[in-house]
Formats: C-alpha cells, sequence, structure tokens
C-alpha cells in the first residue's frame, strides 16, 4: 500500500478532512507527523531563513519529519482559498521552499487549490490519483465528490451558534487554527483560558455569511482570505456587544496579521473601547512571559466588568 504523509501543520487545520478522504479513496494510507514539539521545530529552524515566520519554520520541521517514512509527502498549492481573495505570499510558496529546503527520497505531491480555477484543481488532483493507484476517471470522480462532502461537513461542524451569555468572561480569540490549535506553539493558551473559566469565542467557529456581513462597512474588500476570517469575526462579536476583550495571537514576521492587528485594534476602540491585547509568538516566547501577561489581562477585564456592573 502507498504511504502519503501529510504534515500536522499550517494547511492542515483547514483541509484534512478533504485531503485524508480523497487520499484515503485513492487507495493510499494517510500517516500524520506527530504534533509539533522541540525537536521538530528546532529541525524547521535550522531549515528556515531567519525571515520566515514561526509557522512555516514549524512545517518545514514536520516535513522533515515524514520524508524517511513514506512514498509521498503532499503539499497542496493553496491559491485561492474563496472567490477572489488569495492566501498569504509565504503558503503560496511552500510547494517551493520544501523542493529548496528539503531534497528527499520521497516523492512530493503539489495539487493546486483554487476556487477561480476549478477545471484545472480537478486535473492536478486527478495526476495524484493516477499516481497513487492509477485510478479511472470516473473513480476519481467519485473520491474527489466524497473529499469535497466531508470537507464541507466537517466546517460546519465547527460552526455554532454566538448569544449573549450572563456572567463570567467572554473573550474573543483572533488567532488562525494553525497557532491556536498547535498547543507547542501557544503554550496550550487556549485551554489556559477555558480552565479560568472564560467564555472562549474562536475565530473559525463564525459562520462565512456573519463574517461578509460584519466587513461589509469596511472601506475595501480585505485581500486575504485567512485575514478576512479574523477581521470579520472580530466585527462580528464587537458589533454584537458578544465580548468582554478581545485578543489577537500571531506570529512574529508575518506581515498580513500585522496589518489585521491594527486594523482591528482601530475597530476595537471605536466601539466602546473594547479592551484589547496582542500577543506575538516566535520561537522564544517563553510560558512565563506569556502567563504574567495573559493574567493581568484577564485582571483588567473583571475590574471593569465589576465596576461597569
Amino acid at each position: 500500500m502507498i504511504i502519503v504523509g501529510v504534515p500536522r501543520a499550517l494547511l492542515y487545520y483547514y483541509y484534512f478532512p478533504f485531503w485524508k478522504t480523497f487520499l484515503e479513496s485513492c487507495g493510499a494510507k494517510v500517516i500524520l507527523s506527530p504534533p509539533t514539539n522541540k525537536r521538530l521545530l528546532e529541525k524547521g529552524l535550522e531549515l528556515a531563513e531567519s525571515e520566515i515566520c514561526l509557522p512555516v519554520k514549524v512545517f518545514l520541521g514536520h516535513v522533515q519529519s515524514l520524508i524517511s517514512q513514506v512514498d509521498f509527502v503532499l503539499v497542496p498549492r493553496v491559491v485561492k482559498p474563496e472567490r477572489r481573495s488569495y492566501s498569504c505570499p509565504k503558503l503560496l510558496g511552500l510547494p517551493d521552499m520544501v523542493k529548496t529546503l528539503l531534497p528527499s527520497p520521497s516523492a512530493l505531491l503539489f495539487p493546486l487549490q483554487d476556487r477561480d480555477r476549478k477545471k484545472e484543481m480537478a486535473e492536478e488532483w486527478f495526476e495524484v490519483a493516477r499516481k497513487l493507484k492509477g485510478l479511472s476517471f470516473w473513480k476519481f470522480k467519485r473520491a474527489y465528490w466524497e473529499a469535497l462532502k466531508a470537507q464541507k461537513k466537517a466546517e460546519k461542524e465547527k460552526k455554532r451558534d454566538f448569544y449573549p451569555r450572563n456572567g463570567g468572561l467572554k473573550i474573543g480569540l483572533v488567532g488562525h487554527p494553525y497557532i491556536l490549535n498547535d498547543t507547542y506553539i501557544t503554550h496550550s493558551l487556549v485551554k489556559r483560558l477555558r480552565e479560568r473559566g472564560v467564555y472562549v469565542y474562536l475565530s473559525e467557529e463564525v459562520e462565512s455569511s456573519q463574517i461578509r456581513k460584519a466587513t461589509r462597512k469596511l472601506p475595501k474588500p480585505i485581500f486575504w482570505s485567512y485575514e478576512k476570517e479574523l477581521v470579520g469575526s472580530a466585527l462580528f462579536w464587537i458589533q454584537n456587544k458578544l465580548i468582554d476583550g478581545l485578543i489577537m495571537v500571531y506570529s512574529f514576521g508575518c506581515g498580513p496579521d500585522s496589518l489585521t492587528q491594527v486594523l482591528l485594534e482601530t475597530e476595537a476602540f471605536k466601539y466602546g473601547e473594547l479592551p484589547f491585547l496582542n500577543l506575538v509568538f516566535d520561537e522564544h516566547t517563553s510560558e512565563a512571559g506569556l502567563l504574567t501577561r495573559l493574567e493581568a489581562f484577564l485582571d483588567m477585564l473583571a475590574w471593569r466588568k465589576l465596576n461597569a456592573s
């Protein structure tokens, strides 16, 4: 059986249901790299240029951990997650970085994902199917359709209903899933907040329709798809008065997120001077420093809420 490795980093947190369903429907066995750990991070730091953001450095470490164990490594080129908007430049260039920095005995699969080029996207995934098992067109079509359904179902299951809650602190946590769900990078930030009795709202839980509606008043459309999700979810919470404070989590060296941070801080101030905290992560971020800033922010929110009642 052909074995395909999938790095447990970056776009894995968005598209794994599609990838897994498709690959297994093609007769391949899918294995994941282990959760991020010190060794994986150190390997990524050795391979990557210093200017590259932390999630990409981590991703390279994940790829390196797979190359001696599998027949293929999957690194799709995600260009447009939705129509008329793009992935960030570093995500667009992932296949090129992997080819340059990680010559390996494993074959590399770089199929296209682009909402504006559906025909080309299907053709490239068909080539993946042929490499794995030589599927006929009709069997490929069924595998592709099942993968699209699995992805849609997984995305729907992440969404939730938001409504005003009484009691307890409510915090909107703005950050990409590949940062917030990587507990090694963030020192289990989401878990720590919930252990303190905080209601945590995540960007990936907000419906696309609510994001579109929340961003209509902005001067111009947001160019990057994943930043649009962050901005739209935060504006949705702010405009509907659902949260007591907003925390933005991003990695040092991320150009799109640094612009998003300025925009959100401005919008938070417009709507009743909502408390706003930036948490910037890189390979040097300490757990102690993070907890100190987090505790201070939560204490301030609790004091503010007590005095407002």
